[in-house]
């Protein structure tokens, strides 16, 4: 294998920022940052010209991407144009993301998961389900006729089928009785409350019992009052529980992002909630029986309701430093260092550190992304 060094960048390490110094890569693994006096000669370089480096983004719900969406139908090739078109704008792992769908269409898609993770440049690192165990009062766009209360049976069949594959479940905690979450907490599986009426005490239980995160923070749940906090109020007041946003300003106002963040700090991370127009020309899809419409960067059914986004990670990103206020340092670590927390692999992903994978994202001072490096491959747009 062939080490190369990347030089005359700012480097984001995720825990500083560094200059004058080059990133060694060997393999798909960060070998070292060495001063670039400390550079031997025969070590070829590339100079990215003053650009900034920062781990890659990590998206723990892409719906979609490229024209192509997570459904019963979707292909190995189908993953692949998602993979693509989210790669452009930084993000070099991910989670594609399952609304409430059938159990025989859950299955489908965990097999064409399952094999895009062996497909180590795809980065794809598992399944999120976003449902079907969800409140049909808080369905959103999710097929109501999908949503269900959990039983064991049918949660050991998925948890079977796709214990190796999944990596995040969404659920309503009232539509889990104790047997299922039971069989839940003994899968691998991280669970997230989303979609859920809950308030705020069953929310605090539920973030101490098996629940460590809530899903699109503000979006499709029960909010904070002065007299019931909601599950808003319990994501606020947790010690431990974290929460993803989408940070596009039509899902969350700016200034609500800003108020969470100054509560959370760092249990607070960015998703995009993508559909398939990131990455793609098309305007109109269809989402199950909803038909998905994009203007001046909204998605809407015909009745005006929100259905997922079209913001890429770069985007939420810039809007964190931009709209949030919040420092570029800290934006980078949302898009990176803390969704890694939430996978438990930030052993090795989100920080640029020598050992890490050598997954980077290649920007301006815009956020604008001029390449990405994957398992050690370097593409420059």
């Amino acid at each position: 294998m062939i080490m190369f060094a990347l030089t005359n960048c700012d480097v984001f390490c995720g825990t500083d920022v560094i200059s004058d110094q080059a990133i060694l890569i060997h393999g798909d693994r960060i070998a070292d940052l060495v001063p670039l006096t400390d550079l031997p000669s025969e070590i070829e370089s590339v100079d990215l010209k003053g650009a900034n480096v920062a781990p890659g983004f990590i998206d723990l719900q892409v719906n979609g991407g490229g024209g192509v969406l997570v459904d019963g139908q979707i292909s190995d090739e189908g993953l692949r144009s998602i993979s693509t078109a989210h790669r452009r704008y930084g993000t070099t792992a991910f989670l594609p993301a399952l609304i409430s769908s059938s159990p025989q269409d859950a299955i489908c898609v965990i097999d064409v998961v399952r094999r895009a993770m062996s497909c180590p440049e795809l980065g794809v690192l598992g399944l999120h389900m976003e449902g079907p165990y969800l409140n049909p009062e808080k369905a959103g766009v999710h097929d109501k006729q999908q949503t269900r209360k959990a039983t064991a049976d049918e949660v050991m069949w998925l948890v079977g089928h796709g214990r190796d594959t999944v990596r995040l479940m969404t659920a309503a905690p009232e539509m889990l009785d104790n047997e299922a979450l039971t069989l839940l907490q003994e899968s691998s599986w991280r669970l997230s409350i989303g979609h859920s009426n809950d308030h705020y005490a069953p929310t605090m239980d539920a973030l101490t019992q098996g629940f460590s995160c809530v899903t699109h923070l503000f979006n499709a749940m029960s909010q904070f009052g002065s007299r019931e906090p909601g599950i808003v109020g319990a994501a606020f007041d947790s010690r431990s529980g974290c929460a993803s946003i989408i940070a596009d300003g039509f899902h969350v106002d700016y200034a609500a992002v800003r108020v969470a963040k100054k509560v959370m700090r760092d249990r607070l991370f960015l998703v995009t909630d993508a559909m398939p127009p990131v990455g793609s020309d098309d305007d109109h899809f269809t989402l199950g029986q909803y038909k998905v419409e994009r203007t001046a960067g909204k998605l809407t059914t015909s009745d005006g309701v929100l259905a997922g986004s079209c913001l890429d990670m770069a985007s939420a990103v810039r809007n964190s430093i931009q709209q949030v206020g919040i420092i570029m340092p800290e934006a980078l670590r949302m898009a990176s260092l803390y969704p890694a927390r939430v996978l438990g692999i930030d052993h090795e992903y989100g920080l640029v550190k020598k050992g890490y994978k050598a997954d980077l994202v290649i920007f301006n001072t815009q956020i604008q992304v001029l390449g990405t490096i994957k398992n050690g491959q370097i593409a420059m747009h």
